[in-house]
């Protein structure tokens, strides 16, 4: 008779044993609860939230409201302005409806909770589940809140994170879902960047859905058209989207894109668009030559 060790029955395909590892999720959770306590009391105490682009926001839904004509006229200060899509501004007319101080603890819980759920989802998608997927969840949104990217969307009020975790339950939905695309398109309606991921979608072979991304897209360009129409036509019209500097300095180090990159080596905005654009281009290049063949 031979006397089986423990951690046979795992070597030999068995139930694992109870209690394995099992001091993970809570060591994760706590981790997540400590990081989130020092990140909020590091935030207060250096006054690091400035909801300096929530602001922006909250201005442009009041003008969306009141006095439409100006929402591509008005300024913050000198150089800052609201560039967002005249879609945009209608989302941010609903919210301008709350009084200010719940507007902004409202975005930083939504920005957290977004965060949490962007990862929470990706993991899913890589095929982690149950218990394994709680404590990755945990664990990973603990060392997230310390990156830069998070910590400027949160101190800054900014809507990126709340778009991120749009984008992400969107691609993460099976591909039998008639309406996948939706959630890429109406992002894309409120910020432009995101119609990065619908030549994304046409390179990885989902035309429904990229399909369904660009009618979603189209239709937040009809609801503006329909809700602000003197904007619309400023915004599309006119170029406005195309104008770096609205946004202030595009040259400065807070813009870490591509063309702030070359401005800056070129130590010129104006002079910086045709290195940026054989840059774009041959980055787009280098993109589809590797989306290609990993097809």
């Amino acid at each position: 008779m031979v006397l089986a060790r423990p951690g046979t029955d795992q070597a030999s395909g068995g139930r694992p044993e109870r209690g394995h590892r099992s001091w993970q999720l809570p060591a994760a959770a706590g981790a997540c609860a400590l990081s989130l306590a020092a990140c909020i009391a590091v935030a207060s105490g250096h006054h690091l939230l400035t909801w300096f682009d929530l602001a922006v926001y909250n201005h442009a839904g009041l003008l969306a409201r009141s006095s439409p004509q100006r929402l591509y006229s008005w300024q913050l200060r000198p150089g800052i302005r609201f560039t967002y899509a005249p879609f945009a501004a209608l989302v941010f007319a609903v919210t301008s409806l709350l009084p200010w101080t719940v507007l902004k603890w409202l975005m930083i819980v939504a920005s957290l909770a977004a965060l949490a759920v962007s990862i929470w989802l990706t993991l899913g998608a890589l095929g982690r589940t149950g218990r394994a997927r709680v404590t990755g969840a945990l664990g990973l949104t603990a060392v997230a809140l310390w990156t830069e990217p998070v910590q400027h969307a949160l101190g800054l009020g900014q809507i990126e994170v709340l778009l991120m975790a749009l984008i992400v339950w969107d691609l993460c939905q099976p591909d039998r879902r008639w309406w996948k695309g939706a959630g890429i398109g109406l992002a894309s309606g409120i910020k432009l960047t995101p119609l990065i991921f619908i030549p994304y979608l046409v390179l990885s072979g989902k035309l429904r859905q990229a399909a369904v991304a660009s009618a979603a897209f189209a239709g937040t360009v009809v609801a503006g058209f329909a809700f602000l129409p003197g904007a619309s036509g400023r915004w599309w019209w006119t170029g406005y989207f195309l104008q770096a500097g609205k946004a202030g300095d595009a040259a400065s180090l807070v813009d870490q894109s591509l063309f702030a990159m070359v401005a800056r080596a070129e130590q010129s905005v104006r002079h910086a668009t045709p290195a940026w654009l054989a840059v774009a281009a041959v980055v787009a290049a280098v993109g589809l030559t590797t989306c290609t063949g990993l097809r």
